[in-house]
Order: structure tokens, then sequence, then C-alpha cells
């Protein structure tokens, strides 16, 4: 990294070079910045693992997930899904069978939208999980690639 490559600026700028050199670290320099300030809130919901629990991912994934995009409109600026698939060792039970994710720009945003779509999504929970509530999780994105 930094060695003049695609991983970052210079190393060092040789302030003899010319504009170009210093224009491309004051260009990286803004891309930065920007990254830094566009700060994302990601909204998780951990169904935890339960032997012999329901979990109906072509729903949650095909109509629970749809349905909350759509309530949540133009705030939410994208969502997606995980399965567990063990939890590290080879035919070990997952920690969490699914995980559905919505990206905020603030937990604000995410209140605003939530609060008049609750009773819906939650009346929906039966239709894919007998497992009730998943777990949630807000967090801030630090870095995404």
């Amino acid at each position: 990294m930094g060695g003049g490559g695609t991983d970052g600026p210079p190393a060092t700028l040789d302030h003899h070079a010319g504009n170009d050199t210093r224009q491309a670290h004051d260009a990286f320099l803004r891309i930065a910045t920007n990254r830094r300030e566009r700060t994302m809130i990601k909204v998780s919901i951990l169904y935890p693992y339960r032997e012999g629990g329901r979990f109906d991912v072509d729903y949650y994934c095909g109509t629970h997930m749809p349905l909350a995009a759509k309530l949540f409109g133009a705030a939410l600026k994208g969502w997606s899904v995980d399965i567990g698939i063990n939890a590290g060792p080879p035919g070990s039970p997952p920690p969490f069978v699914a995980a559905g994710h919505f990206l905020f720009d603030t937990a604000d945003a995410f209140y605003e939208v939530f609060k008049p779509a609750s009773d819906t999504l939650l009346a929906d929970i039966p239709n894919y999980t007998d497992g009730g509530n998943g777990k949630i999780l807000i967090s801030e994105v630090k870095v995404a690639v």
C-alpha cells in the first residue's frame, strides 16, 4: 500500500514532479474525506438458529423484505439478506439462521419510517418463522468495499 499503486496515495510526494502528482493526491484526499462523511447506519435483524425451528427463506427474501423496502420508501438506501451456513466448523449449526439488513443515512431516518410500518411488519413475522422477533442490531458502517 501507499507505493503509488491503486491502493492509495504515493508514500511520499515529490513536490518537484509537477501539478499532476499534487492534483492526484488532493483528489484522493477529497474521496477519502467524502467516504468518512457518508457513513451509513445498518439495521440488522438477526434470527437465532433453533433446532427444529421453522424459517421460510423464500418467503423472507421474496415477500417480507420487499414489503419492508416498499414501506420504508426512499429513506431506505439498500437491503440484503444473509442465510447462516455454520458456526465455523463444517457441520456445526449457525448461531443465526438468517439476518436481514437495511441501510439508512441515519438512525433517525430508520426510526421515522419504521414506526408507521411496524404493525404491518410485525404481523407478517409468523408467515416466515415460528421463532418470533429477531434480535436487532443498529450499527454504523465504517468500511464497505
